[in-house]
């Protein structure tokens, strides 16, 4: 349980952190540049902008565990919609 909440809460602050906000910005993946993006960059945009997403290849990449992968992405998605 405390490993899906570690994870979880890395990814929660992966996108959501100031600091990776603006290191995301200085990268070039600028909320409001969006529409100017081609079609790779904005799937790359999407990835790394999108909870759901980043908290799967996070959790994926940090554990090489797929089943954890999986539930940790579920989590955030429950959370992500409950933020809004």
């Amino acid at each position: 349980m405390i490993e899906y909440l570690f994870y979880l809460g890395l990814s929660v602050l992966f996108i959501y952190a100031e600091p990776m906000i603006e290191l995301k910005r200085l990268l070039g993946f600028k909320e409001e540049e969006y529409m100017n993006y081609g079609k790779v960059k904005q799937w790359i945009h999407k990835l790394i902008h999108c909870l759901f997403c980043s908290s799967l290849w996070i959790t994926l990449i940090l554990s090489f565990n797929f089943e954890l992968s999986v539930i940790v992405s579920l989590l955030a998605y429950i959370l992500e919609n409950k933020l809004k």
